[in-house]
């Protein structure tokens, strides 16, 4: 009789928690625009770019995006092109998220250039009603070789339409 009562009260608990989920349409894709700042504040001036995310299982966030960040005291840009993987939980309309990224990136300063890879640490969250996505993250870098100016971290924030 005890092992009866336990499996019920699981399949009790797995029932009320499958109903406390929202049942949502899915959405395969996420096209964003947004603006960001850059730090240092004194030699990053303010960038762009574009992302497409996608949502697996409304538990896992694959992104890929393109960004310009221009220089705020010289004659030059960061251009990168990355993609990431966070975990990212939804809580019925509203998405945080976290994880790691990695990409190319070129960086001009005149008539000097530079090319190499990036790594970086991502958090954000995301916003959506109907078809609109509003997002804000914050992303950390990492370079490989010697790029002119680091850029040490990013904010941005940015909208969009789901998919």
């Amino acid at each position: 009789m005890d092992m009866r009562v336990r499996s019920l009260a699981r399949l009790l608990i797995t029932g009320l928690a499958l109903l406390a989920l929202e049942a949502r349409p899915a959405r395969a894709l996420d096209a964003i625009v947004f603006l960001s700042a850059g730090s240092p504040s004194d030699v990053w001036g303010g960038g762009l770019g574009a992302s497409l995310s996608s949502s697996l299982l409304h538990v896992v966030l694959l992104d890929a995006e393109l960004a310009r960040q221009n220089y705020d005291s010289a004659d030059g840009k960061l251009l990168s092109f990355s993609v990431a993987a966070c975990l990212a939980p939804s809580f019925g309309h509203f998405t945080p998220y976290a994880g790691f990224g990695v990409g190319l990136y070129r960086q001009s300063l005149g008539d000097a250039s530079d090319n190499g890879t990036t790594t970086s640490l991502v958090a954000g969250a995301k916003f959506r009603v109907a078809l609109l996505v509003i997002r804000a993250e914050y992303r950390t870098f990492a370079y490989s070789g010697n790029s002119f100016i680091t850029l040490d971290h990013r904010v941005y924030a940015g909208a969009g339409i789901s998919f």
